[in-house]
């Protein structure tokens, strides 16, 4: 799955949105797709939405992590 965060975490107005935001908006994807977890690759900033889902509140969504 190519997930790209739409308009909710890319948006010109206001200062940047914490990463846990980020994370919460992924969960929200699988959720939205009926996935209980997945296996995450991230590159640049994939990388740190990958590392804190990982690392955070959402650590039992995430089945492998391959940062390259």
């Amino acid at each position: 799955m190519f997930w790209s965060g739409g308009q909710r975490l890319f948006s010109v107005l206001g200062p940047p949105s914490p990463m846990s935001e980020h994370a919460a908006a992924f969960v929200d994807a699988l959720d939205a797709l009926g996935l209980a977890d997945a296996h995450l690759c991230g590159h640049s900033f994939g990388a740190l939405v990958a590392l804190e889902l990982a690392a955070g509140q959402h650590r039992n969504r995430v089945r492998s992590l391959v940062l390259p």
